[in-house]
């Protein structure tokens, strides 16, 4: 199992599984594994002590105080009104302290004083006091960086299980607009009515359908795709809403040897293009659609239609635009531009602007 695949299934338990989880079961055994281990090694020189059997009862009895300590603290930070669910960007230096100071005191210090006791005969004096205290304190202070460890990890584990949320949403928005009932059923209908009058144009028209529901199903789960790829996709697209509306529309894309290495999101194009169908060729049944590429410091693709909006069209992209943005966010953070809508004089733009990479 990958790192990322247990980060996701561990964000995904609930807040309140995960802490009795860590601080009332996995961090009592770490501590009770490091607090035991000295006097372990002594027993063996030592195989009749009493006190040391005595000592690893208070140990063990510590290790669950520290557990049940650190859990109480964290479930009261959890709180909304205090920290709530930005728990994994709680203040370092606090962190450190609020967890730190009452394990040192309360747990941590009497168990060193107990150590001293059974070593000494006696009670220890007041000198050695700051000794105690601070070897007590640099104990501690190793526990509680390990706790600040946990939460850092959980939030990482919540960005992560976050993001694959995101993915899963987008790769099923995808597959539910274009695998949706009406334009399977049109689909079919038309390569029906094909049949009959032409049944090359029906062949034709079936397999560019099966070529494009293979692609995007395959295509939408994955992380990035070749730009040759994309447009593959889009051309099997284009074919089967040509031959389905009867239109002629063309796709225009620049030759370049650059589009087998040009590595990009997939089905951002795609979606400008169903887009361009849905909002500029319902009404006109012929034009252009054209994809034009600039690879310098960054790859600048830009998508843009001769066709002429419908009294509903949406000026901002509809939701093909919103996919684009949003998948974009997901792969590069802020590092991108998209630009996008219809101009004056009622043709639609898409400039998009993201990082150079290369499959």
């Amino acid at each position: 199992m990958n790192t990322k695949s247990f980060l996701e299934k561990w964000a995904l338990r609930s807040a309140e599984q995960r802490d009795r989880e860590f601080y009332l079961v996995a961090l009592p055994v770490t501590v009770l594994l490091i607090g035991l281990a000295p006097h372990m090694m002594q027993l063996l020189f030592i195989p009749s002590s009493l006190g040391l059997l005595w000592l690893s009862l208070q140990v063990l009895l510590g290790a669950v105080m520290v557990g049940f300590i650190c859990y109480s603290i964290t479930r009261f930070l959890s709180k909304p009104s205090i920290w709530g669910v930005h728990r994994g960007r709680w203040p370092l230096a606090t962190h450190l302290l609020i967890l730190w100071t009452p394990i040192a005191i309360l747990v941590d210090a009497p168990l060193r004083f107990s150590e001293l006791m059974m070593i000494g005969g006696g009670h220890p004096s007041a000198n050695v006091a700051p000794y105690v205290l601070g070897v007590s304190m640099g104990r501690t202070f190793l526990f509680a960086g390990g706790i600040v460890f946990y939460e850092r990890l959980l939030g990482a584990a919540l960005d992560a299980a976050d993001q694959r949320q995101r993915a899963l949403k987008l790769e099923a928005q995808t597959l539910k607009n274009l695998i949706q009932p009406h334009f399977l059923l049109n689909s079919l209908n038309a390569v029906r009515a094909y049949m009959e009058e032409s049944p090359k144009i029906a062949e034709e028209m079936l397999l560019s359908l099966t070529s494009l529901l293979r692609r995007v199903i395959q295509y939408s789960s994955m992380d990035r795709i070749s730009l040759a790829e994309e447009i593959e996709v889009i051309s099997d697209y284009v074919d089967v809403m040509n031959r389905r509306f009867e239109t002629s529309v063309r796709l225009l894309v620049p030759d370049s040897s650059l589009k087998k290495e040009m590595k990009i999101p997939p089905l951002i194009l795609f979606s400008l293009v169903e887009n361009s169908f849905k909002h500029g060729f319902s009404s006109k049944h012929e034009g252009n659609i054209s994809i034009n590429v600039k690879a310098d410091d960054r790859l600048k693709l830009v998508v843009e239609d001769d066709g002429e909006p419908s009294l509903n069209s949406d000026k901002s992209g509809g939701l093909g635009g919103q996919y684009v943005e949003s998948r974009l966010e997901l792969a590069y953070g802020d590092d991108f531009s998209f630009i996008h809508g219809r101009r004056d004089d009622g043709r639609y733009e898409a400039v998009i602007e993201i990082p150079w990479e290369k499959v």
